[in-house]
């Protein structure tokens, strides 16, 4: 019994002995798999809200991409067609027989005078509409109108067998920009006398025709200036008034011109129609005066009393 006790003590120390020197690595602490660690993570970053402003702005703005925008430089070196013509007449002649040796004596006149009569058959009576006038303006792009009436033609006297007759008519004319009466006349003449009863009528119309004809002339002479010629200029695709200004203004300071009035402009069409005042002595400088404009580059075209194109003349050098 001894000796098992003995033997039991010996083997106990010998295990205890062997296992402080072995050089095995201690197994780590047992975990349990079904547990699991999550990693540490840094709180998540939220976007910053995007500060908006009011808009206080009703004006809505185009679209920079738009093929259809162009910038203020490109604009400025854009050639703009302008045209320079006469002022475009419309006659009108109404009232007794004879009417139309009264209005072909008319217009001989302001033909003569470097107008454009245009061809109109449609006489709306001496006191037409407002309506009816700028309806008669955007048929023709006419920029007066002249009406005349023959109120009286009468034989004065027979002398054997000579006739003699007189005649009366009055007769306006209107700016058809605005409606407004540039001029108002009533004439009396009497005729040659002549053996002949029908041409001693003509004869009385045509010189009624002719004085009626001279008087009106002589009152848009004396508004204008005496010995100023009128010229009529128009401009397309301008859709800037600055433009509009930029030509009223500067040309106006070029020799020889008196003054230019802007008569109209329509910003959608980018229409503009001017009056140029200037002496006669420049009349066949005012096309290269606009070409010469620095801000804007117009392409002038002269038209002339038939409203075919002409060569313009430059500026002597």
């Amino acid at each position: 019994m001894k000796k098992c006790v003995l033997s039991l003590g010996i083997v106990l120390t010998v295990l205890f002995i062997g296992g402080c020197g072995s050089s095995k690595p201690r197994t780590p602490d047992y975990q349990d798999p079904r547990v699991v660690t999550q990693p540490e993570t840094e709180p998540p970053i939220l976007p910053t809200p995007v500060e908006t402003k009011k808009n206080d702005d009703p004006i809505l703005r185009p679209d920079n991409n738009s093929g259809d925008i162009i910038s203020s430089d490109q604009e400025s070196n854009l050639v703009y067609q302008a045209k320079l013509d006469l002022l475009r007449l419309l006659i009108c002649c109404d009232g007794e027989s004879g009417a139309d040796d009264l209005k072909d004596e008319i217009k001989r006149h302001f033909v003569n005078l470097n107008y454009r009569v245009l061809d109109f058959y449609k006489c709306p009576g001496y006191n037409p509409r407002p309506e009816t006038v700028e309806r008669l303006a955007d048929e023709y792009d006419a920029d007066l109108m002249v009406l005349a009436r023959l109120t009286r033609v009468d034989q004065k006297d027979k002398f054997g067998n000579y006739y003699l007759y007189e005649a009366e008519a009055d007769g306006k004319v209107l700016q058809i920009v605005g409606n407004e009466v540039l001029a108002s006349k009533d004439v009396y003449v009497y005729g040659k006398r002549t053996t002949n009863q029908s041409q001693a009528v003509k004869n009385t119309v045509q010189k009624c025709g002719e004085e009626l004809a001279g008087e009106l002339s002589y009152e848009i002479l004396r508004k204008s200036g005496s010995g100023v010629l009128v010229r009529r200029i128009q401009v397309d695709g301008l859709k800037r008034v600055k433009y509009v200004d930029y030509i009223e203004t500067e040309l106006q300071k070029l020799p020889g011109v008196k003054s230019v009035s802007r008569i109209s402009w329509d910003s959608q069409t980018g229409r503009a129609l001017f009056w140029v005042r200037m002496d006669a002595g420049i009349k066949d400088n005012l096309a290269a005066y606009l070409e010469q404009l620095d801000t804007i580059h117009l392409k002038v075209t002269r038209l002339d009393k038939t409203g075919l194109e002409t060569d313009k003349t430059a500026i002597p050098q």
